[in-house]
């Protein structure tokens, strides 16, 4: 099933809303496993073998909760969290309740998809997995105080890349 487009600013708002509806304050960090819990999800942390894959996310039978969500018990702290919000991301943006759902999140890069439809939703997943770990009006009014991509990444618990690439969808990178 191809995957509907979702414009940037829609994945912002839906970050907020969802943090709302959580209760989850938008201060860093973000209690993502809390989140994840609000949502449905039950977070649990796993052996994967091979060690291939970083999170897997399935429909639960398990009556308190909607989904399953496997995280690899061996990656580091930011690296679980960020997979337990893009997996989390998986459950809010792509299941659409006909077909089958089970995403597992093996360790390549966006351009080994070869079916566009799955590169997109992993692009979009990672866009709503940021927009929750690091929330824009979070992320500008920090950025205008550290000016510094490794105190940000500190701040929210998150990798420097992660910090990044946030910080450069928001075009608060200036270049040179």
């Amino acid at each position: 099933m191809p995957a509907r487009f979702i414009s940037p600013r829609a994945i912002e708002r839906l970050a907020v809303e969802m943090r709302e509806e959580a209760n989850s304050p938008s201060k860093p960090p973000v209690d993502v496993a809390q989140l994840a819990e609000a949502f449905g999800c039950e977070v649990i942390y796993v052996d994967f073998t091979p060690d291939t894959v970083s999170a897997r996310v399935r429909r639960h039978d398990h009556d308190a909760y909607d989904y399953l969500l496997e995280v690899n018990a061996f990656d580091s702290p930011k690296r679980q969290r960020f997979s337990i919000a893009h997996e989390l991301a998986h459950a809010v943006l792509h299941d659409d309740a006909e077909d089958e759902f089970d995403f597992v999140e093996d360790r390549k890069p966006l351009a080994d998809y070869a079916d566009p439809a799955d590169m997109y939703k992993e692009v979009q997943a990672n866009m709503l997995a940021a927009a929750l770990l690091m929330p824009e009006q979070a992320v500008r009014r920090e950025w205008a105080r550290l000016d510094d991509v490794d105190d940000l990444a500190a701040l929210f618990d998150t990798s420097r890349d992660s910090a990044y690439w946030r910080l450069n969808n928001l075009k608060l990178l200036v270049n040179g």
